[in-house]
Protein backbone atom coordinates (compact mmCIF):
# COMPACT_ATOMS: atom_id res chain seq x y z
CA UNK A 1 0.00 0.00 0.00
CA UNK A 2 2.90 2.27 -0.44
CA UNK A 3 1.85 5.75 -1.30
CA UNK A 4 -2.06 5.17 -0.86
CA UNK A 5 -3.95 7.17 1.62
CA UNK A 6 -7.38 6.03 2.27
CA UNK A 7 -10.49 8.18 4.52
CA UNK A 8 -10.78 7.01 8.18
CA UNK A 9 -14.45 6.08 7.81
CA UNK A 10 -15.47 5.43 4.72
CA UNK A 11 -18.18 2.75 4.71
CA UNK A 12 -18.87 1.45 1.34
CA UNK A 13 -21.71 -0.60 -0.04
CA UNK A 14 -24.05 2.04 -0.84
CA UNK A 15 -21.98 5.27 0.26
CA UNK A 16 -18.68 3.80 -1.80
CA UNK A 17 -17.72 7.58 -2.17
CA UNK A 18 -19.00 8.74 1.46
CA UNK A 19 -15.93 9.74 3.07
CA UNK A 20 -17.14 10.57 6.52
CA UNK A 21 -14.61 12.19 8.89
CA UNK A 22 -14.02 11.80 12.36
CA UNK A 23 -15.71 14.72 13.74
CA UNK A 24 -14.09 14.55 17.54
CA UNK A 25 -10.25 14.34 16.60
CA UNK A 26 -8.63 11.89 19.03
CA UNK A 27 -5.51 13.01 21.01
CA UNK A 28 -2.03 13.34 19.52
CA UNK A 29 -0.06 10.87 20.19
CA UNK A 30 3.82 11.28 21.84
CA UNK A 31 5.60 11.40 18.37
CA UNK A 32 2.54 13.96 16.75
CA UNK A 33 0.74 11.32 15.24
CA UNK A 34 -3.31 10.53 16.06
CA UNK A 35 -3.68 6.79 17.01
CA UNK A 36 -6.13 5.86 14.03
CA UNK A 37 -3.42 5.26 11.67
CA UNK A 38 0.23 3.38 12.90
CA UNK A 39 3.44 3.83 11.00
CA UNK A 40 4.72 0.64 11.46
CA UNK A 41 8.47 -0.03 10.26
CA UNK A 42 9.78 0.48 8.11
CA UNK A 43 7.09 3.31 7.61
CA UNK A 44 6.50 3.84 3.89
CA UNK A 45 2.55 3.23 4.67
CA UNK A 46 0.32 4.69 7.07
CA UNK A 47 -1.61 2.09 8.58
CA UNK A 48 -5.73 1.21 8.01
CA UNK A 49 -6.91 0.66 11.26
CA UNK A 50 -8.96 -2.29 12.31
CA UNK A 51 -12.52 -2.10 12.94
CA UNK A 52 -11.69 -2.85 16.97
CA UNK A 53 -9.72 0.27 16.58
CA UNK A 54 -12.72 2.58 15.37
CA UNK A 55 -14.90 0.88 17.50
CA UNK A 56 -12.56 1.69 20.85
CA UNK A 57 -14.27 5.15 20.37
CA UNK A 58 -17.28 5.13 18.55
CA UNK A 59 -18.66 2.46 20.78
CA UNK A 60 -19.35 5.79 22.55
CA UNK A 61 -18.88 8.53 19.90
CA UNK A 62 -21.29 9.05 17.79
CA UNK A 63 -23.21 5.77 18.06
CA UNK A 64 -26.68 8.10 16.51
CA UNK A 65 -25.03 8.21 13.23
CA UNK A 66 -25.73 5.94 10.28
CA UNK A 67 -22.43 5.71 9.30
CA UNK A 68 -21.12 4.25 12.73
CA UNK A 69 -23.60 2.70 13.39
CA UNK A 70 -22.53 0.62 9.76
CA UNK A 71 -19.04 0.56 10.58
CA UNK A 72 -20.32 -1.16 14.03
CA UNK A 73 -22.24 -3.17 11.89
CA UNK A 74 -18.92 -4.76 9.73
CA UNK A 75 -17.19 -4.68 12.97
CA UNK A 76 -19.55 -7.32 15.14
CA UNK A 77 -19.46 -9.46 11.65
CA UNK A 78 -15.90 -9.49 11.69
CA UNK A 79 -15.91 -8.08 8.06
CA UNK A 80 -13.22 -5.88 6.51
CA UNK A 81 -14.26 -2.05 5.77
CA UNK A 82 -14.77 -1.59 1.90
CA UNK A 83 -12.07 1.69 2.39
CA UNK A 84 -12.13 3.97 -0.73
CA UNK A 85 -8.77 4.88 -1.98
CA UNK A 86 -8.33 8.45 -2.12
CA UNK A 87 -4.36 9.30 -2.87
CA UNK A 88 -2.11 6.73 -4.81
CA UNK A 89 1.25 7.34 -6.36
CA UNK A 90 2.89 5.95 -9.42
CA UNK A 91 4.30 2.76 -8.31
CA UNK A 92 7.43 3.33 -9.19
CA UNK A 93 7.79 6.56 -7.42
CA UNK A 94 9.28 5.48 -3.34
CA UNK A 95 7.48 7.59 -0.95
CA UNK A 96 8.32 7.37 3.06
CA UNK A 97 5.98 8.75 5.35
CA UNK A 98 8.62 7.95 8.14
CA UNK A 99 11.32 10.27 6.46
CA UNK A 100 8.46 13.29 5.94
CA UNK A 101 6.98 12.77 9.99
CA UNK A 102 10.82 12.25 10.74
CA UNK A 103 11.36 15.54 8.82
CA UNK A 104 8.48 17.35 10.44
CA UNK A 105 6.04 17.24 7.69
CA UNK A 106 2.40 17.34 8.42
CA UNK A 107 -0.46 14.94 7.26
CA UNK A 108 -2.31 18.46 6.03
CA UNK A 109 0.88 19.34 4.14
CA UNK A 110 0.20 16.12 1.31
CA UNK A 111 -3.36 15.48 2.39
CA UNK A 112 -5.11 18.79 2.99
CA UNK A 113 -6.81 19.88 6.48
CA UNK A 114 -8.32 16.81 6.78
CA UNK A 115 -9.08 17.40 10.53
CA UNK A 116 -11.37 19.84 9.56
CA UNK A 117 -13.55 18.18 6.84
CA UNK A 118 -16.11 16.37 7.12
CA UNK A 119 -15.95 14.54 3.64
CA UNK A 120 -12.60 13.90 2.63
CA UNK A 121 -11.30 14.03 -1.27
CA UNK A 122 -8.12 14.70 -2.82
CA UNK A 123 -7.35 18.41 -2.55
CA UNK A 124 -3.82 18.15 -2.80
CA UNK A 125 -1.86 17.66 -5.88
CA UNK A 126 0.73 14.61 -5.35
CA UNK A 127 2.55 15.30 -8.35
CA UNK A 128 6.25 15.50 -9.37
CA UNK A 129 5.95 19.50 -9.75
CA UNK A 130 4.15 19.91 -6.18
CA UNK A 131 6.53 17.55 -4.11
CA UNK A 132 9.84 19.54 -5.66
CA UNK A 133 8.07 22.38 -4.50
CA UNK A 134 7.74 21.79 -1.36
CA UNK A 135 11.33 20.33 -1.11
CA UNK A 136 12.19 23.62 -2.20
CA UNK A 137 10.16 25.68 0.33
CA UNK A 138 11.20 23.53 3.26
CA UNK A 139 14.58 23.07 1.68
CA UNK A 140 14.56 19.22 1.63
CA UNK A 141 16.23 16.45 -0.17
CA UNK A 142 16.52 17.07 -3.61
Amino acid sequence: MQGAAFSRTTIGEGLARYEKKVSINPAPQDDGGIPCHENKEPGESMGIPATAKCMGCHKSVKTDSPHIQKLAGFHEQNRPVPWVRIYQIPSYVFFSHKAHITAGGTCAECHGAVAEREVLRKEVPTNMGACMECHQKKKGVQ
